[in-house]
Protein backbone atom coordinates (compact mmCIF):
# COMPACT_ATOMS: atom_id res chain seq x y z
CA UNK A 1 0.00 0.00 0.00
CA UNK A 2 1.42 3.32 -0.69
CA UNK A 3 2.06 5.93 2.18
CA UNK A 4 -0.39 8.78 2.72
CA UNK A 5 1.33 11.26 1.30
CA UNK A 6 1.67 9.57 -2.07
CA UNK A 7 -2.16 9.26 -1.75
CA UNK A 8 -4.21 12.00 -4.23
CA UNK A 9 -6.80 13.49 -2.09
CA UNK A 10 -9.92 13.30 -3.07
CA UNK A 11 -13.29 15.49 -2.08
CA UNK A 12 -16.71 14.02 -2.70
CA UNK A 13 -19.70 15.99 -1.84
CA UNK A 14 -22.68 14.31 -2.21
CA UNK A 15 -25.48 14.14 0.26
CA UNK A 16 -27.23 11.07 -1.02
CA UNK A 17 -26.10 8.19 1.26
CA UNK A 18 -26.69 5.49 -1.48
CA UNK A 19 -24.16 7.57 -3.49
CA UNK A 20 -21.66 7.91 -1.43
CA UNK A 21 -21.64 3.92 -0.37
CA UNK A 22 -21.15 2.77 -3.99
CA UNK A 23 -19.02 5.92 -4.92
CA UNK A 24 -16.46 4.71 -1.97
CA UNK A 25 -16.61 0.95 -2.75
CA UNK A 26 -15.92 1.08 -6.14
CA UNK A 27 -12.68 3.54 -5.48
CA UNK A 28 -12.03 1.01 -2.44
CA UNK A 29 -11.19 -1.94 -5.07
CA UNK A 30 -10.10 0.32 -7.99
CA UNK A 31 -6.63 -0.04 -6.54
CA UNK A 32 -6.04 3.63 -6.75
CA UNK A 33 -4.29 6.00 -4.78
CA UNK A 34 -6.12 8.07 -3.15
CA UNK A 35 -8.09 9.05 0.17
CA UNK A 36 -11.39 10.15 0.08
CA UNK A 37 -13.01 13.03 2.47
CA UNK A 38 -16.84 12.89 2.10
CA UNK A 39 -19.04 16.22 2.83
CA UNK A 40 -22.60 16.24 2.74
CA UNK A 41 -23.48 20.11 2.40
CA UNK A 42 -22.38 23.21 0.17
CA UNK A 43 -21.41 24.93 3.65
CA UNK A 44 -19.39 21.72 4.35
CA UNK A 45 -17.96 22.01 0.73
CA UNK A 46 -16.33 25.23 0.95
CA UNK A 47 -15.08 25.43 4.33
CA UNK A 48 -13.42 22.10 3.67
CA UNK A 49 -11.37 24.04 0.20
CA UNK A 50 -10.89 26.60 2.55
CA UNK A 51 -9.77 24.59 5.77
CA UNK A 52 -11.63 26.32 8.40
CA UNK A 53 -13.37 25.44 11.35
CA UNK A 54 -13.57 21.53 11.48
CA UNK A 55 -11.32 21.25 8.74
CA UNK A 56 -8.64 23.06 9.65
CA UNK A 57 -5.03 20.98 8.67
CA UNK A 58 -6.72 18.81 6.50
CA UNK A 59 -5.18 18.63 2.81
CA UNK A 60 -6.22 20.24 -0.20
CA UNK A 61 -7.78 17.82 -2.59
CA UNK A 62 -6.27 16.84 -5.68
CA UNK A 63 -9.89 16.24 -6.70
CA UNK A 64 -13.30 17.54 -6.33
CA UNK A 65 -16.40 15.96 -7.07
CA UNK A 66 -19.69 17.82 -6.95
CA UNK A 67 -22.96 16.64 -6.77
CA UNK A 68 -25.24 19.28 -8.47
CA UNK A 69 -27.97 19.60 -6.01
CA UNK A 70 -26.58 19.82 -2.42
CA UNK A 71 -28.03 21.10 0.85
CA UNK A 72 -27.52 24.08 2.15
CA UNK A 73 -25.75 26.02 -0.69
CA UNK A 74 -26.84 26.54 -4.47
CA UNK A 75 -24.08 24.27 -6.12
CA UNK A 76 -23.91 27.47 -8.75
CA UNK A 77 -22.73 29.39 -5.74
CA UNK A 78 -20.26 26.82 -4.59
CA UNK A 79 -19.01 26.56 -8.57
CA UNK A 80 -18.63 30.46 -8.85
CA UNK A 81 -16.94 30.20 -5.22
CA UNK A 82 -14.21 27.65 -6.79
CA UNK A 83 -13.93 29.54 -9.69
CA UNK A 84 -13.22 32.77 -7.79
CA UNK A 85 -10.63 32.08 -5.94
CA UNK A 86 -7.02 31.45 -7.48
CA UNK A 87 -5.88 28.81 -5.27
CA UNK A 88 -9.19 26.55 -6.30
CA UNK A 89 -9.22 27.13 -9.75
CA UNK A 90 -6.48 24.40 -10.49
CA UNK A 91 -8.01 21.70 -8.39
CA UNK A 92 -9.61 19.42 -11.42
CA UNK A 93 -13.51 19.37 -10.58
CA UNK A 94 -15.99 16.95 -11.76
CA UNK A 95 -19.79 17.45 -11.51
CA UNK A 96 -22.39 15.20 -10.99
CA UNK A 97 -26.19 15.64 -12.26
CA UNK A 98 -29.29 13.95 -11.98
CA UNK A 99 -30.90 15.82 -14.78
CA UNK A 100 -28.72 17.29 -18.22
CA UNK A 101 -30.54 20.50 -19.54
CA UNK A 102 -29.85 23.25 -21.71
CA UNK A 103 -29.96 25.57 -19.05
CA UNK A 104 -27.58 24.06 -16.88
CA UNK A 105 -25.17 23.23 -19.58
CA UNK A 106 -24.67 26.53 -20.19
CA UNK A 107 -23.99 27.22 -16.74
CA UNK A 108 -21.53 24.30 -16.50
CA UNK A 109 -19.59 24.82 -19.33
CA UNK A 110 -19.16 28.84 -18.21
CA UNK A 111 -17.54 27.08 -14.52
CA UNK A 112 -15.48 24.77 -16.51
CA UNK A 113 -15.77 21.58 -14.55
CA UNK A 114 -13.53 19.18 -16.84
CA UNK A 115 -16.22 16.39 -16.65
CA UNK A 116 -20.02 16.44 -15.75
CA UNK A 117 -21.48 13.32 -15.15
CA UNK A 118 -25.48 12.16 -15.29
CA UNK A 119 -25.64 10.53 -11.89
CA UNK A 120 -24.67 6.80 -12.43
CA UNK A 121 -28.18 4.88 -12.18
CA UNK A 122 -26.59 1.51 -11.63
CA UNK A 123 -23.56 -0.40 -10.79
CA UNK A 124 -22.36 -0.45 -14.43
CA UNK A 125 -22.57 3.21 -14.59
CA UNK A 126 -20.26 3.74 -11.13
CA UNK A 127 -17.72 1.02 -12.55
CA UNK A 128 -17.20 3.13 -15.78
CA UNK A 129 -17.33 6.83 -13.41
CA UNK A 130 -14.83 5.06 -11.33
CA UNK A 131 -12.60 4.07 -14.13
CA UNK A 132 -13.20 7.49 -15.52
CA UNK A 133 -11.38 9.30 -12.34
CA UNK A 134 -8.92 6.93 -11.93
CA UNK A 135 -7.55 8.60 -15.17
CA UNK A 136 -8.20 11.62 -13.89
CA UNK A 137 -6.45 11.02 -10.71
CA UNK A 138 -3.16 8.85 -12.77
CA UNK A 139 -2.68 12.28 -15.08
CA UNK A 140 -2.83 14.66 -11.33
CA UNK A 141 -0.41 12.04 -9.51
CA UNK A 142 2.59 14.29 -10.42
CA UNK A 143 0.70 17.31 -8.59
CA UNK A 144 1.73 18.76 -5.25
Amino acid sequence: MESLDQRRVILFAEDTPSDTILLREFLKYSNLPYRLYIVHDGEAVLAFLHRQGFYAGIPRPHLIILDMGLLKRDDWKILTAIKATPFLTTIPLVTLTNVMSAGNEEQRTALHPILCFLKPRNLKGYRSLVETLGKLIRQHTSRA
